[in-house]
């Protein structure tokens, strides 16, 4: 992730990155982590938890992560997300 996603720097996040956090929360909710947000607040020192959990808020908002129980780590990339990070295969191929 950028430092302008993790600090905040740039007002708008792009969707790209926004998904990029979301693919690298649902590896660590995968992974078996409880506290992802927490995970990612120790990972880049930056915000603090909470800070990090609006950040996922609002990358479900945008389309690129799917919705998860209220209160509970969980969700997955949309195809919109993989679209916009390059995971999606092509269509044509």
């Amino acid at each position: 992730l950028t430092r302008a996603l993790v600090t905040g720097d740039v007002i708008e996040i792009t969707e790209v990155r926004m998904a990029r956090l979301a693919f690298e929360y649902v590896n660590l909710v995968r992974a078996g982590d409880r506290t992802p947000a927490k995970t990612l607040h120790g990972k880049y020192g930056y915000g603090s938890p909470s800070v990090w959990a609006n950040r996922l808020g609002e990358a479900r908002k945008r389309g690129v992560l799917s919705k998860a129980k209220p209160g509970q780590p969980g969700g997955y990339l949309t195809r919109k997300g993989e679209r916009l990070i390059g995971l999606e295969a092509d269509a044509e191929g």
